[in-house]
């Protein structure tokens, strides 16, 4: 299986990164040495690498552990995630 990038901006926008990752903490190592290129899009996942398109269902395979309030969301549907994070997204941006 391979692995990408999801991330979110405080309203709810999308985008991936770092797709074709062999594993999980080799895109965790790309977003921790993404310097300031993402900067819009604090909110930061991985997810399964299923090719070009994103599916909506699929799973949230890794969370950051801050803001606190997104780390439930570990096997959550990408459409699950962004629901909240439009809801909430600015207010919990308080713990980036």
């Amino acid at each position: 299986m391979m692995y990408k990038a999801i991330l979110f901006s405080t309203d709810g926008d999308w985008v991936t990164d770092y797709s074709g990752c062999k594993t999980i903490a080799e895109v965790e190592e790309h977003l921790a040495n993404k310097g300031s290129k993402w900067y819009f899009y604090p909110y930061e996942f991985v997810i399964a690498d299923k090719g070009g398109m994103t599916d909506m269902n699929q799973r949230i395979l890794s969370v950051p552990p801050y803001p606190p309030e997104l780390t439930s969301f570990l096997n959550s549907r990408i459409s699950t995630l962004k629901a909240y994070i439009e809801r909430y997204g600015t207010e919990i941006a308080e713990y980036l």
